[in-house]
């Protein structure tokens, strides 16, 4: 299991006007201040596709969503494995509460996530070398 936080008001959008409106008018930073991903099951696909289910808390509510990854890179420092996943799922904006009003169709309800993960495995004392560790590098 993954428990990862991320501060509300690092998200980008590539327009800092829309950014400044999503943190303070939508997603309400100064009284949520983090979006929490916490996985309950990771399903390996093929050799290279996950699918991550988990519970996404914004603004307070926690919902369950999958989370569609592809690993991307795996790195070997010969002390350490680090590999790299990016991934996406689409979800209801107002499942999660965040609610604008705005001319019909100029905003859309349904809104693309869009994820880069870096995880590295250490070992952790174990005579035999396992279990392995994961954390998230952000």
């Amino acid at each position: 299991m993954t428990n990862d936080d991320n501060e509300a008001k690092s998200i980008q959008t590539r327009n800092q006007q829309r950014d400044q409106q999503l943190r303070s008018r939508y997603l309400a930073t100064a009284d949520y201040p983090a979006i929490n991903f916490t996985s309950t099951a990771i399903e390996q696909v093929d050799q290279i596709h996950f699918r991550v289910t988990g519970e996404l808390t914004i603004r307070g509510v926690t919902r369950p969503v999958t989370v569609d990854f592809e690993l991307t890179g795996i790195e070997n420092d010969g002390r350490n494995s680090r590999v790299r996943f990016s991934g996406s799922a689409v979800i209801n904006r107002k499942d999660w509460g965040v609610h604008w009003k705005a001319a019909p169709g100029l905003v859309s309800k349904m809104v693309r996530l869009e994820f880069d993960v870096a995880a590295s495995a250490l070992v952790h004392g174990y005579p035999d070398g396992g279990p392995l560790s994961f954390g998230i590098a952000k």
